[in-house]
């Protein structure tokens, strides 16, 4: 397996993934010696940490010295593996002329965009003798990156893995490796209740992404309502939307990072397969290269390509929610100022973000929500949405959330008010325990019914 440069072995929780980056970059110290040039990365120093507990167990026992101020492991013939933590892109170019003959990264799904994975191609070669270079990459499904990881090891086309890939791009061949609890013995040796305790978490979603390692489900969604068959619905022709439903855009801005613009309409009581107050998403633009970075385009570009698009809808367009940041002056013309002067207006958007999701959350429940198949980034972006580790009742705005928050703006700007039945005076006013006893079954299902 020495001679496939890029691999992934993922899947299952405790499968032995961190042992396995770890051993691969071992067998090869003996052979390589000092041209064997390793590094490992974890997204954060805390997870970090993990792995240099690990790598104490499997290292020492081989005379490797570590070198703490470092963070690396050193072997007398010269073979030396750093470990260190990298969040952006950014961290990456820091490693510019840099040359290692392994790469490692830990949890790759961690990383919401592959830009720093793909930064790191660059440093990858061999020195001296002939070296097997490569690069070896562990994950779970879920995670910010569960989409590219997924798409660059063609998981969803080969779920069960082992199918080898050629890459022009890089001139370089990869393979998906599954893993599964079961494949590692001393898990269950040494905790026989281990696969017992993921099972009590209770969802069979879970269960079978952590146990079976399967990345049809998004492990930790955000918005586990979310169903493609409930709310995804074929697309509508807006020349042939009700006259009475207006339509709308709404704007999320970004130049460096992803723009986002969605058009919707609000339903009436004119078609009977939407139920009324139904938001119905119609188009989008996604404003993304295919790394998941911004366009970098113009504010006056984006405006134009909004004009354009919705000259093929042949029905006027209302302004909608944006992201305030349009409407505000830094010294310079405010950028819906701009926008205005081609003919693209937006209101200003209610941005609190807890209060948002819950409305699109309310929505989702009701079906209340539909997204047109033409919104397709939408359709992908929402079910991968995970919750912020700082901050668990948020959305983790490491990963692709431009069109999910258009999708708060718009669910802001019509929201769901929650009908609390208030309790009958009757009840209220209630002295004694033998007469709540005689209306608690109907105060009960009162107090029990869905809101």
């Amino acid at each position: 397996m020495r001679d496939v440069p890029e691999v992934l072995f993922g899947g299952a929780r405790g499968g032995g993934k961190t042992a396995a980056l770890l051993g691969d970059f071992l067998q090869d110290v003996a052979r390589y010696e000092e041209h064997w040039q390793g590094v490992l990365f974890r997204r954060s120093y805390p997870e970090l940490e993990e792995v240099i507990k690990q790598s104490h167990k499997f290292y020492l026992p081989t005379g490797a010295h570590w070198r703490a101020s470092s963070k690396s492991w050193h072997w007398a013939n010269g073979a030396c593996l750093r470990l260190r933590s990298l969040e952006s892109k950014e961290d990456a170019s820091k490693y510019q002329g840099h040359e290692f003959s392994f790469i490692g990264w830990d949890e790759v799904t961690n990383w919401a965009f592959p830009d720093a994975y793909k930064e790191l191609f660059a440093c990858l070669r061999g020195s001296g003798k002939q070296v097997a270079a490569r690069i070896r990459c562990s994950g779970n499904p879920g995670g910010p990156g569960h989409n590219w990881v997924k798409d660059r090891f063609l998981i969803g086309e080969h779920k069960k893995g082992w199918h080898l890939t050629y890459d022009e791009e890089t001139n370089m061949s990869r393979i998906y490796i599954p893993s599964r609890t079961s494949d590692n013995p001393s898990l269950i040796l040494n905790s026989p209740n281990y696969t017992r305790q993921l099972r009590a978490v209770g969802s069979k979603e879970l269960v079978r992404a952590w146990l079976e390692g399967d990345w049809d489900i998004v492990l930790g969604a955000y918005f586990d309502e979310f169903s493609e068959q409930r709310h995804a619905i074929p697309d509508i022709e807006i020349s042939d939307l009700p006259k009475k439903w207006k339509v709308y855009r709404a704007y999320d801005h970004g130049s460096y990072h992803p723009f986002a613009v969605l058009w919707y309409t609000y339903a009436g009581n004119e078609m009977k397969e939407f139920e009324p107050g139904t938001l119905i998403f119609l188009r989008e633009r996604f404003g993304a290269d295919e790394t998941g970075k911004g366009l970098k385009l113009s504010v006056a570009d984006i405006a134009e390509g909004m004009r354009r698009r919705e000259r093929d809808f042949r029905r006027k367009v209302e302004p909608g929610p944006a992201d305030n940041q349009i409407f505000e002056n830094d010294g310079g013309m405010p950028l819906s100022e701009i926008m205005a002067g081609r003919g693209i207006y937006f209101e200003r958007s209610d941005k609190r973000r807890i209060a948002g999701w819950n409305q699109v959350r309310y929505r989702l429940q009701s079906d209340l929500i539909k997204f047109c198949r033409a919104c397709k980034h939408t359709i992908l972006s929402i079910p991968t949405l995970q919750h912020d580790d700082h901050k668990a009742e948020d959305v983790d705005t490491t990963g692709n959330d431009h069109l999910a928050d258009v999708v708060r703006y718009a669910s802001m700007a019509w929201p769901i008010q929650v009908q609390v039945e208030k309790i009958r005076e009757d009840v209220r006013d209630i002295r004694t325990f033998n007469e709540l006893i005689d209306a608690s079954d109907d105060l009960m299902s009162r107090i029990r019914r869905p809101l």
